[in-house]
């Protein structure tokens, strides 16, 4: 029996061949993942980082396709004087965030100067 299984369960699909198959037959396995999500690698009964492998079907095998979401990374900096703070306010971490994640950003101008507005890829 060979058991599939992706992480998270929404990060991508396994292209299984068949359900019927021999003891020592070579099955070929494709890992696809979904939209905004990158393949990671293969973990349980297999150790791979390439998105197709194949397996020998000697024994009961547990096989995981893991992804992760695709991560988007931020730059930010200030024409004048003062800073710029940014806050997660969902998913991902202080410089990149994963896709989807939502940020607030302020700008904060340092005392005699005033914020004039944002430029770049904003939307």
């Amino acid at each position: 029996m060979v058991e599939l299984k992706t992480e998270p369960e929404l990060g991508g699909t396994i292209n299984f061949p068949t359900d019927l198959y021999a003891e020592g037959e070579i099955l070929e396995l494709e890992a696809t993942p979904s939209k905004n999500f990158n393949f990671l690698n293969w973990s349980g009964d297999v150790s791979e980082s390439d998105s197709s492998v194949q397996i020998s079907v000697t024994s009961n095998k547990k096989i995981i396709a893991n992804f992760e979401k695709k991560k988007h990374e931020i730059n930010l900096s200030v024409n004048g004087q003062g800073r710029v703070i940014n806050r997660l306010i969902k998913s991902g971490s202080q410089q990149e965030y994963a896709h989807g994640s939502i940020i607030e950003i302020f700008a904060i101008p340092s005392s005699g100067w005033s914020f004039v507005g944002w430029t770049g890829d904003i939307d």
